[in-house]
């Protein structure tokens, strides 16, 4: 039996791979820097709404996946592209569920608990539960 068909064999990385790296880090790093930058700019005066700081982290927030996708994860050099296709968008899926549901539950506990019900309600509701 060849045990080179079951094993992964280690390769040197060439001198094109290093220079992608290289640039995704540097993208990487610059996207990061660019957002912490909005959200100072925020804390000391800002020159942006708040809707077009929101925006404008959410595009750094998707270019930042986008380049680690195609820079360190190889996505685009995968011979099977529909294959990935397929897992991004289930991933795409499972973290919007996720945060849509995340936020649907806060915004349903914040109505619930400060709405329909006095905080002297609540208190006595939460103080009659220490038993349990």
């Amino acid at each position: 039996m060849d045990n080179k068909t079951n094993m992964a064999v280690a390769r040197p990385a060439r001198p094109r791979e290093f220079v992608k790296y290289i640039v995704g880090f540097v993208l990487s790093l610059a996207l990061t820097l660019v957002a912490y930058e909005v959200v100072v700019d925020y804390q000391h005066g800002s020159l942006y709404s708040h809707d077009t700081r929101l925006l404008i982290i959410a595009a750094l927030a998707i270019t930042q996946l986008m380049v680690q996708l195609v820079f360190f994860l190889n996505v685009a050099d995968e011979g099977k592209p529909r294959w990935n296709l397929m897992m991004l968008m289930f991933a795409g899926m499972v973290i919007f569920i996720l945060v849509a549901g995340s936020l649907w539950i806060m915004h349903n506990l914040n109505y619930n608990m400060t709405q329909r019900k006095s905080t002297t309600q609540v208190n006595n509701y939460l103080s009659s539960q220490d038993g349990l």
